[in-house]
């Protein structure tokens, strides 16, 4: 949420768009929002926002409604629900009688791109985890999916693009492990409060990131080696586009859902960071 244009303005409400608790002069507040100085004026903050530009889609807790959660953005990228099992210290519960689907389009299906979700994982499935998934019988778009995300070890992660190239850390599928070795970052994933963020980001140098982030700051938990293209190649729009599953009642996650934010580039850990400072939601 920005800072208002006009009128007013304190340094608590400074502090609080920055996400900073302990920071209580001008100086320190310019130097964190990097806009530059001395001068350090209260008129720097105007209209300013810690959320990083490119926000193409945004869905928050309890911003729902029937079987529609509503886009924050104005963009109309809504999600629709099926057969939604929401609570307010939760958010929803994804299962195997659940589904999220929201259809695509040119300003979600971007050449780079970030998606992040607040989320928290409480039970394996023994199987590939959907988060974001969207193929079937218009073809591939994209493949996103955790092995054991309530395992003990590390999270293994998976992406796959158009035609079935594979960026895989295996568990057990019989796939060859493609990129970095994945860091234990499981205890973030099912006990953290508030709820971990879990980032896969598309880079034009042809790698997949997978990101964690927590109060304790933005950790890459994964990076695939290179898909051999800078453009993620999306084929269909027709194909939608699938929360926490392949579809109702497959490749499904067990996971509390609470925020999805999808930007039209690639974010920086430092934006990751500042994204999650902002909208971190307190449930446990």
């Amino acid at each position: 949420m920005s800072l208002p244009s006009s009128g007013p303005l304190s340094i608590s409400a400074i502090k609080a768009e920055l996400g900073l608790s302990s920071v209580n002069s001008l100086a320190g507040l310019s130097n964190a929002a990097q806009l530059g100085g001395p001068p350090y004026p209260m008129s720097h903050f105007y209209g300013y926002s810690s959320l990083p530009s490119g926000m193409v889609a945004g869905h928050e807790k309890g911003n729902y409604s029937g079987s529609t959660w509503y886009d924050i953005t104005g963009n109309g990228n809504h999600i629709t629900l099926t057969n939604p099992s929401y609570s307010w210290t939760t958010g929803f519960t994804a299962s195997s009688s659940t589904d999220f689907t929201m259809s695509l389009n040119s300003g979600i299906c971007t050449a780079t791109f970030t998606w992040c979700m607040m989320v928290r994982f409480f039970s394996d499935t023994n199987t590939w985890q959907g988060i974001w998934w969207s193929e079937g019988g218009y073809g591939k778009n994209i493949l996103t999916a955790i092995w054991t995300p309530s395992n003990t070890g590390a999270l293994y992660p998976r992406v796959d693009s158009y035609n079935q190239v594979k960026a895989v850390w295996d568990y057990g599928g019989g796939y060859s492990n493609v990129g970095t070795s994945p860091v234990n970052s499981t205890g973030n994933m099912t006990s953290q409060c508030p709820y971990a963020m879990l980032t896969f980001a598309f880079s034009s140098d042809g790698t997949g990131k997978y990101y964690i982030t927590t109060e304790s700051g933005t950790t890459n938990i994964y990076t695939t080696s290179s898909f051999g293209f800078s453009s993620w190649p999306w084929q269909s729009y027709s194909q939608p586009l699938h929360f926490l599953c392949l579809s109702q009642g497959s490749y499904y996650s067990n996971a509390n859902f609470v925020a999805n934010y999808m930007y039209n580039r690639e974010l920086s850990a430092s934006e990751l960071n500042a994204l999650y400072a902002a909208k971190k939601v307190n449930v446990c």
